[in-house]
């Protein structure tokens, strides 16, 4: 008979913040810690939040894919953007805005030659 692992909140904590805070992967940090499985991490990050010794915010973008942690029922709702996102379409609003005054002053200038033709004798 196989006897089940226990452990600490502590340690919890401490492989669960390595995942959110490095580069890699959950396997990855699993195996660092010489856990079998990835579904330990899984596991732990919604109990570690029932707990009130982690956040949602604090795995908010690592977290997203896990299924465990079910922030948005709905998947047809609009995701908290990220800097980026918001950074490209505030690039992307001052673009249209150029291109529409861009677009009025062509035609202004346009319909200004065409009254300085009229008016010449």
């Amino acid at each position: 008979m196989v006897k089940k692992r226990e452990f600490s909140d502590e340690f919890k904590m401490e492989v669960v913040n390595n995942y959110l805070n490095s580069p890699f992967g959950i396997r990855v940090v699993a195996r660092s810690y010489n856990l079998h499985s990835k579904n330990y991490i899984t596991r732990w990050i919604p109990e570690l939040i029932k707990k009130g010794l982690l956040t949602e915010e604090a795995c908010s973008v690592k977290c997203k894919s896990s299924a465990s942690i079910e922030k948005n029922p709905n998947p047809y709702e609009a995701h908290s953007k990220s800097p980026r996102e918001k950074q490209l379409e505030l690039e992307n609003e001052m673009l249209r805005a150029e291109v529409a005054f861009l677009k009025k002053l062509k035609e202004i200038e346009r319909r200004d030659a065409s009254k300085r033709k009229d008016s010449k004798p």
